[in-house]
């Protein structure tokens, strides 16, 4: 029963979150003002982007020997396993900041949640200004690993969620550095 009301609650969520962003009359983040949650506001770029992955659901997993003899390992369905890409993000200028970080610094960004068309995704090839908050459901990603999915074979890092941010849930939390977005930059920074 519990499941159940959780997945329905998730999917009222993901049905109703991008009407709900874009509603009039929002107060937080509406003219690219800050949003009250950013407790970090940084440009920079991302340096490289990992899997977040539950190793439980990967056990039991066998190799699969290909056409060409190489070997790869057999995942299970990525809902089952998949919780999130983590972004190595590294910090060109600090526009607001809690205690941490310093510009050159890199810094570790989650975005939760499954591989879908509508969430955020940071493209290693651009700038972007992040409005951060601190990781703050640290519990829910206790025993999570880090992972190349590219390369699965390769070392798994432990996921520290304590040193972790999250970008804020605003339609402005990610923006790319443009000449387009260069007001809205300004109006955030101001």
């Amino acid at each position: 029963m519990k499941s159940k009301t959780l997945l329905s609650s998730f999917i009222l969520f993901a049905v109703l979150h991008p009407v709900l962003s874009m509603a009039p009359g929002q107060k937080s983040g509406e003219q690219g003002q800050p949003v009250e949650g950013a407790s970090l506001i940084v440009m920079g770029r991302v340096s490289a982007n990992f899997a977040l992955v539950r190793p439980d659901k990967l056990a039991g997993n066998g190799l699969r020997t290909l056409p060409n003899g190489e070997k790869t390992v057999e995942l299970p369905n990525p809902s089952e396993y998949y919780a999130g890409t983590v972004y190595q993000f590294r910090v060109d200028e600090v526009l607001k900041r809690n205690k941490v970080p310093r510009p050159s610094q890199t810094i570790t960004v989650l975005v939760p949640g499954p591989i879908a068309s509508d969430r955020v995704y940071l493209s290693p090839t651009s700038r972007y200004l992040l409005q951060l908050s601190p990781l703050s459901d640290a519990e829910k990603y206790k025993g999570m690993e880090v992972m190349d999915l590219n390369h699965p074979a390769a070392a798994k890092q432990q996921f520290d969620p304590r040193t972790t941010f999250v970008i804020i849930n605003d339609l402005h939390g990610a923006v790319p550095v443009t000449a387009q977005n260069k007001d809205l930059i300004d109006s955030i920074v101001r």
